[in-house]
């Protein structure tokens, strides 16, 4: 129940502005370009690096920083099998129905 409502929470914050491609679409590009960069230099720290990402885009409010991190650290295996795919960020957001 928590997660679910976790989820709608970060939803609303995320389609609260569109922009041109949505700003779901440009939040989730965003965060897979960090997580793909801390990827690809293989030094482990993609957990670390969506963290900082979460921090960013939430600017401390503890409650969606919280969702944000549940969220990355739920989904970051299945973002980095993607990215072991060769998968773009903005083809990882269209698979994920972001973009």
């Amino acid at each position: 129940m928590k997660t679910i409502l976790a989820l709608l929470c970060l939803v609303a914050l995320i389609t609260a502005c569109p922009s041109e491609n949505g700003l779901a679409c440009d939040v989730c590009v965003g965060f897979i370009v960090g997580v793909e960069k801390a990827f690809r230099d293989g030094e482990g720290a993609e957990i670390r690096e969506a963290d900082q990402f979460c921090e960013k885009l939430t600017r401390g409010t503890a409650l969606f920083d919280a969702i944000c991190k549940s969220l990355a650290h739920n989904f970051i295996e299945e973002i980095i099998e993607k990215l072991k795919n060769l998968d773009t960020p903005e083809m990882v957001c269209e698979r994920i129905h972001l973009c």
